[in-house]
């Protein structure tokens, strides 16, 4: 189904905004101090005041790793480490080759990174894990950190609608897909190999969540446990409530891998807000009282409260929701769909104690239909650490170049019922990914899938 449990919507408070505080970030391993903050339109950080929180254990590190107190982390610091932004919004040493040399390791080959030109057949209504594939293979830091990646076991144990999942098969199965997607010289690859190693639900014929979907693969590819999902995702998030009698505070930190925010239904769809009104609207204060109080264990009665989220570490990559089916109709029995435009030109930004990180677009995937009850998904995209940003259409198995004006035309005019749903951006102070090192031995094996494929 496309409804979905909507995320606390909180607000850092005012009492602390007069706070100053210098706080280290950590290099290379080396103590070093906060950096210069990046400017930005002050419009656009309102909601901000500054409140500083402590971070706790980041992203499944072990506890002997946990960092000192009021240790503010920047994004994807779990564990790898990204520098603090300088002052002109660019990494240390994050030039645009980082990463970028021609040499392979022994035993593989660099792969080239192109644009999305390779489309992905529809296997029984896969047209939502067709949009997710294509997204993850454009996220570059994922497509080249999956070759180098060694899944373990999992260290918990599952539900049992996850009893019949083999993850050394799903990963095996998404990095020959990859495989193909990066050497074929066909214009489509076959689903198959991949879908055939998923839970019965994924091959019934039904289509399934977009969202559910992307979370049931990055859990299985190791969640923030294993360093693939963790490097690339996972960000940290802290949920504060405060008595406003006594000032006592309870904080609890949850890690995640995607945002949620509610798209709201206005009068003229057309005039929607952008997504950083939506991120600061994720951020507002909630006000505990009347019948709604706290149960304050430091004063052991109900009192007033403020309630909030602080972001300690935003991810090196975000995976942001739309959620727009938030009520149901009931004669019809289908969730009911919210098509007010969001407007996505501008970069996003999302400030903490080590300063402004920038979030650039690089992936939408989109749902086309009326309502929740039925519909397609396609997605838009380039290349995540692309300079030269190229957009491309990713419908199944047809994939054409597209100017991205084409994107922002979306939740509008011919276009109203196809909406902007799951958004991937990337923080550019984030240092590049090497390039993909593939196995010599895909070479010829796709090679001969190509071969087969054409009936040679």
């Amino acid at each position: 189904g496309h409804g979905h449990q909507t995320m606390q919507q909180t607000l850092l408070p005012t009492d602390n905004s007069n706070q100053s505080v210098a706080f280290p970030g950590f290099v290379n391993g080396r103590q070093q101090q906060a950096p210069t903050v990046v400017q930005t339109d002050p419009g656009q950080m309102q909601n901000y005041n500054g409140h500083i929180a402590s971070a706790p254990n980041l992203g499944g590190m072990p506890p002997q790793q946990e960092l000192p107190p009021q240790q503010v982390l920047p994004p994807g610091s779990a564990p790898s480490g990204l520098p603090p932004p300088q002052a002109n919004g660019m990494a240390p040493h994050a030039s645009p080759s980082m990463g970028m040399g021609t040499a392979s390791k022994p035993g593989c080959i660099q792969a080239q990174r192109t644009r999305a030109r390779v489309g992905i057949r529809n296997w029984k209504n896969t047209c939502y894990m067709n949009s997710l594939l294509q997204c993850l293979f454009l996220t570059d830091a994922f497509s080249a950190g999956l070759f180098d990646f060694e899944l373990q076991p999992p260290k918990k144990s599952r539900g049992p609608m996850d009893d019949d999942v083999n993850d050394r098969a799903l990963f095996e199965g998404i990095k020959d897909l990859f495989a193909k997607l990066f050497l074929t010289s066909r214009p489509h690859v076959d689903l198959t190999q991949f879908i055939t190693e998923m839970p019965d639900r994924f091959r019934s014929g039904e289509q399934q969540d977009f969202t559910d979907s992307a979370r049931f693969i990055l859990e299985h590819l190791g969640g923030y446990d294993q360093p693939l999902v963790r490097n690339v995702f996972a960000g940290e998030l802290e949920h504060v409530t405060c008595c406003q009698f006594c000032g006592h505070r309870s904080s609890r930190p949850t890690t995640f891998s995607d945002l949620e925010f509610m798209v709201p239904a206005v009068s003229d769809p057309s005039q929607g807000p952008t997504l950083q009104q939506l991120y600061n609207n994720f951020l507002e204060v909630e006000t505990l009282d009347g019948d709604n109080k706290w149960e304050c264990p430091q004063c052991q009665c109900k009192r007033d409260a403020k309630k909030w989220t602080a972001v300690l570490s935003p991810p090196g990559h975000l995976f942001v929701v739309l959620n727009r089916f938030t009520s149901f109709d009931e004669e019809k029995l289908v969730p009911l769909k919210t098509k007010t435009y969001v407007r996505l030109q501008e970069p996003l930004h999302i400030q903490n104690a080590c300063g402004v990180f920038v979030y650039h677009l690089y992936a939408v995937v989109v749902h086309q239909g009326d309502h929740g009850g039925e519909g397609h998904y396609y997605c838009f995209g380039c290349r995540s650490e692309a300079d030269q940003r190229q957009w491309s259409i990713c419908d199944d198995s047809q994939v054409r170049e597209v100017p991205e004006q084409d994107l922002y035309n979306l939740s509008q005019g011919p276009m109203i019922n196809d909406n902007p749903y799951v958004l991937f951006y990337r923080c550019v102070q984030l240092p590049k990914s090497h390039p993909p090192q593939l196995p010599s031995r895909y070479i010829q094996e796709v090679e001969q899938w190509d071969r087969i494929d054409r009936g040679g």
